[in-house]
């Protein structure tokens, strides 16, 4: 599709009137209905991923198909983590098909444990997935060092893996893969509890190859996994998203003995004993963990699915609740997100300026710039589920501040675009922040620069057309449409977006709020 802005002529007196959302309201029938989700920020990029990314190092992988590099964006700055899969060594039949699988549910996902993904190229000879960086190595080297880990730190670890998954199993998928491998350390820090310093993980839910979506009246029966995590029902072929609480148990059982349940010279002979059921439990080992920490094992590895807990029961047990240490939040940073959230409003006229603020907290916001409001969205989820419904938000907000449930209804309703009852990891992000300090000139300036894929801002612009797909918003309206928006951003008429009109797009944005 060719250019939609037509060049303004001198003597043509509509075009003389400004042009903006509010003068074009009767050409946009369909506006209201227009959402920000995080699923339109990610498509296939064109071009090769070295004109984009710098290489920094090669890291180490579990998996022999799979290569994987420290980069860093060359306009953002922002470091990132690339998978590169060499075409010449995958079936193509299966594969191939599980990377495209893993990307197609990967991008549908929006939860602080789950591994954001950021881009994805391919050539003749690679596909190339770009995705968030965790700096830490993953659990099994963890565990190689530290095991058995303390209560409070095995504790922090399984919480996050529970939430990850119980988020997956409300939206309908199933990992199928849980292992310590699959487990990323985004972060650590050391904490007193009772005296006692504590190191606690944070973690990323990573390597959904295997994952699919599940119907709840349909069986899964392909074998997959590792079979020290396997599930006997998986081993069976006939099982339900209950196998990966199974796991969940397995790496538990590993965390707090210190050896994996387990145990054989072979697969067969580890999955021998998981088909049998009977953990390598010896009291000796356990003489150190605390009763609800054995339970909870139990629980977790019960060899009948429908007897063992779901993913959000688990959370319930009250192992979490002797164990579980939550950041402490401060009662100043709660009223900056209230005022905020009160301040946020999704006018359905700014549908541009919503989707630039969503694709700068997915791709520029550093996690140092959102940890306090992270903090605050882990303190009030209180069936550790990773969404935020209105209840949980009301009385989270009643722990710290005088509120109006009036004010907090409309806005939740305002974030809620989607009308789902609840809101999503990174809607909460958007509205928390303080818009000003996020959309300032130097972030906008390295947006603008992902945009066009240069660092020459100030000489260079973004095609409407293109302008369009980076957004996500190119198949929301009809051609007629799009010429009337563009109008309003497009101040020159020459078809072209500039820096300047963006910047001034946005600052009208910052004008409403």
């Amino acid at each position: 599709m060719g250019c939609l802005v037509q060049k303004k002529e001198e003597n043509n007196e509509e075009d003389k009137k400004e042009n903006n959302f509010n003068d074009i309201i009767e050409d946009i029938l369909d506006i209201k209905q227009v959402q920000v989700k995080g699923n339109m920020l990610f498509s296939e990029t064109e071009g090769s991923f070295k004109d984009h990314y710098e290489f920094k190092e090669k890291l180490q992988s579990n998996n022999s198909l799979t290569i994987l590099t420290k980069v860093v964006n060359k306009f953002s700055g922002c470091v990132r983590l690339m998978k590169t899969i060499k075409k010449a060594l995958i079936d193509a039949q299966e594969d191939e098909k599980n990377f495209m699988k893993e990307i197609a549910i990967l991008r549908t996902l929006d939860h602080m444990c789950i591994l954001k993904i950021y881009e994805f190229y391919q050539d003749e000879k690679c596909y190339n997935l770009i995705m968030e960086y965790c700096s830490e190595g993953d659990l099994f080297d963890v565990i190689q060092k530290e095991a058995p880990l303390n209560e409070y730190t095995a504790c922090h670890i399984i919480y996050q893996v529970l939430s990850a998954l119980s988020y997956c199993h409300s939206n309908n998928i199933v990992h199928r893969d849980v292992k310590a491998d699959c487990i990323l350390i985004e972060s650590s820090k050391e904490v007193e509890i009772k005296g006692k310093k504590v190191t606690l993980y944070n973690i990323r839910l990573s390597e959904f190859n295997y994952a699919r979506s599940f119907n709840k009246k349909k069986k899964l029966t392909k074998k997959v996994g590792t079979s020290y995590y396997v599930a006997p029902e998986v081993l069976n072929r006939n099982y339900n998203e209950k196998c990966d609480i199974w796991s969940v148990g397995v790496l538990l059982f590993v965390l707090l003995c210190g050896k994996p349940p387990f145990w054989g010279e072979d697969d067969k002979q580890i999955t021998d004993k998981v088909r049998k059921g009977e953990p390598d439990w010896r009291k000796e080992e356990w003489a150190n963990v605390s009763q609800e920490g054995q339970d909870l094992v139990k629980q977790l590895l019960n060899m009948k699915p429908n007897h063992r807990p779901s993913s959000g029961e688990a959370i319930q047990h009250k192992w979490f609740k002797k164990f579980l240490y939550k950041t402490p939040v401060k009662v100043e940073a709660v009223k900056e997100f209230y005022n905020n959230i009160v301040e946020f409003k999704t006018d359905p006229m700014m549908f541009f300026q919503q989707a630039t603020l969503a694709y700068m907290v997915h791709y520029i916001l550093q996690k140092e710039d959102f940890i306090e409001i992270k903090n605050f969205y882990n303190w009030i989820d209180n069936n550790g589920d990773g969404k935020m419904e209105y209840k949980e938000l009301n009385e989270g907000f009643k722990q710290f501040i005088d509120i109006n449930e009036k004010e907090v209804t409309k806005i939740f309703k305002y974030i809620d675009q989607a009308h789902t009852g609840c809101i999503e990891y990174e809607e909460f992000i958007r509205a928390c922040i303080n818009k000003h300090k996020l959309l300032s000139t130097e972030n906008l300036q390295k947006c603008f620069c992902l945009f066009i894929r240069s660092t020459s801002f100030e000489s260079e612009n973004i095609d409407v057309d293109r302008f369009k797909s980076l957004l996500g918003l190119s198949s929301k309206f009809t051609d007629k449409q799009w010429i009337s928006i563009i109008k309003s951003i497009d101040k020159n008429g020459d078809g072209q977006i500039e820096f300047d009109e963006f910047k001034d797009m946005m600052d009208l944005f910052l004008a409403k709020n």
